[in-house]
């Protein structure tokens, strides 16, 4: 017989982390992790932010959103990807230019 064979009590854990193939386990505990976390969050706090009058704090206003694209535009970053963006801000620019003559 084997030391570890013998009858007992069954074994107490989750076992059920073996049947995760092994290059897969930490990642399936990471994803798993943050979607139970995110879920958790948005149930203890469904609302955003409030202040005492009740008036809803916004997180992005539309100046700060307006600069940080602006900014992006100004260090011509990742044209590729925000490159749609960039031409349409151009566009309003070249707009208002013209509307200001």
């Amino acid at each position: 017989y084997h030391p570890l064979g013998q009858p007992g009590p069954r074994h107490r854990g989750p076992v059920w982390i073996c049947k995760i193939p092994l290059g897969l386990r930490l990642p399936a505990m990471v994803v798993s992790y943050c979607f139970i976390t995110w879920n958790l969050r948005h149930f203890m706090f469904p609302h955003r932010c409030r202040t005492i009058q009740n008036v809803e704090l916004p997180i992005f206003t539309d100046t700060e959103v307006k600069g940080i694209w602006q900014m992006r535009l100004a260090k011509h970053e990742d044209p590729f990807r925000w490159g749609h963006i960039y031409a349409k801000m151009q566009e309003e620019r070249i707009r208002e230019a013209k509307k200001k003559r």
